[in-house]
């Protein structure tokens, strides 16, 4: 298996034509042609030569599991720590990865560095560990590889046996000498990973080593809240007979039932409701909006100004607007049955409301909510070239449409509305377009403390 991406599957010169090239080199160290990588050499061919990406000869033998080839060229002078300039794939970890023991002891004894780090600062054991190698990490252990080096995300070699659950392998990194007290970058112990990662067994060994279980990471959650959420009946009863607690407050939004709830587990349902913990049901108001209104209809047109503030847990929308008719309109008022009047009307109105989104499931490109609400309306306005009063009145305005989420700071609604203003030749029906724009009123700590109810 080739880890650079180089595909060598074109003919090759034989070993017996006098001429002989890098390519030929590259071709035979990777396919195991001995005699060839011989008859490379003897012609001169530098050992190191390079392919694409800096692989050398000696990278292509080992990842290949060549092992005959790869001791002739270290034996010819290759460098035994060679890597690919992309991945910094070194010789060492392509065997690793191949759980090719033979060719990755046989590097170790020529001096292959067993510290080298991948792109991903990973060294051989993480590897050998990420892929469940016992018997390769138990020989790279031996030859003393760092048991507690963390790869670029902060992760160790004992951090990746726990999310796999390996208790065999985190036991063999614990013999040498592995932290499992260690926390990563968000404040999260090992017991805390391994109820993260939904492995029992690797929760119960800790927990026996004496991981406490009552701790919280950095964003707030407990052991118990990730096996609830996870909805692991022997996860939870593990905790609890250990000392965990069930929490009725986790932040002012949610608690221990609200998690037991997202699990969907009934019997994990019935058990916190009979610790007489029940859901806490307060909104999350987290976004204040400002929208561009445009409500209009073949016989009218206005353009408002909106603020809102929005809630992403439910997806209830608290509104205030706004409007105006630009200019004079001519309406149509009733003066005795069946005689109208026209005027030149001049109105504006002001509006608070209320909005519930409906989110509509598999939306393509942006999420997609359905909307329903209810406007009180306040609106007035006058008359050009008379004395007539326009008197000022209330009026409910129910309004349905759809509205598009750009992101989390864009999106645009289209809706109907009902508005009946009294005038004869003014159709209440309206359609309405907004350009909303939105900035977060909830701090990031906030926000992290609880996404478990924040549904978008």
């Amino acid at each position: 298996m080739c880890l650079w991406g180089s595909n060598l599957f074109a003919q090759y010169t034989k070993t017996d034509t006098i001429a002989a090239d890098a390519y030929d080199f590259w071709m035979a160290a990777d396919t195991g042609n001995f005699e060839m990588v011989k008859l490379c050499v003897e012609k001169g061919i530098f050992v190191d030569v390079a392919y694409s990406d800096n692989v050398t000869p000696l990278m292509l033998a080992s990842q290949s599991g060549h092992y005959e080839i790869v001791q002739y060229l270290i034996g010819k002078g290759a460098n035994v720590n060679a890597y690919s300039e992309s991945e910094r794939v070194s010789a060492l970890i392509s065997a690793v990865k191949n759980n090719d023991m033979s060719v990755a002891e046989f590097l170790i004894r020529k001096y292959a560095r067993l510290q080298h780090t991948d792109i991903l600062g990973r060294q051989a054991l993480h590897h050998a560990v990420i892929s469940g190698f016992y018997n390769m990490t138990d020989m790279l252990l031996y030859y003393d590889a760092p048991v507690n080096e963390k790869d670029s995300l902060g992760c160790s070699p004992a951090y990746y046996a726990v999310v796999n659950g390996d208790t065999a392998m985190l036991q063999l990194l614990m013999k040498y000498g592995a932290d499992i007290t260690e926390r990563n970058s968000n404040g999260e112990s090992f017991v805390h990973i391994a109820v993260q990662y939904n492995v029992t067994d690797m929760a119960a060994f800790l927990i026996h080593e004496g991981l406490v279980v009552t701790d919280i990471s950095n964003s707030g959650t407990s052991l118990i809240d990730e096996a609830l959420l996870n909805g692991n009946q022997v996860l939870i009863k593990l905790l609890l007979d250990n000392g965990a607690v069930l929490n009725d407050s986790i932040t002012p939004y949610y608690n221990s039932m609200n998690l037991a709830r997202l699990s969907g587990n009934r019997d994990i349902k019935r058990m916190v409701r009979s610790k007489g913990i029940k859901p806490m049901v307060k909104p999350y108001f987290q976004q204040l909006g400002v929208s561009l209104l445009f409500p209009f209809n073949l016989d009218d047109v206005f353009v408002g100004l909106g603020l809102d503030i929005y809630d992403t847990r439910y997806g209830f929308q608290l509104s205030g607007s706004a409007w105006v008719r630009p200019g004079a309109r001519g309406v149509w008022l009733q003066h005795d049955e069946g005689v109208y009047y026209q005027y030149w009307e001049k109105r504006w109105g002001i509006a608070v409301g209320v909005k519930k989104h409906f989110r509509i499931p598999g939306s393509p490109q942006f999420p997609l909510h359905l909307t329903l609400g209810v406007d009180e309306v306040f609106t007035g306005g006058s008359y050009k070239a008379t004395d007539k009063k326009n008197i000022p009145f209330l009026g409910l305005s129910p309004n349905a449409g759809l509205y598009i989420r750009f992101s989390s700071k864009a999106g645009m609604s289209i809706g109907y509305s009902y508005l009946d203003l009294g005038n004869k030749n003014i159709s209440p029906h309206r359609v309405s377009i907004g350009i909303r724009g939105a900035i977060g009123i909830k701090s990031p700590d906030s926000v992290n403390a609880n996404r478990y109810i924040i549904k978008e």
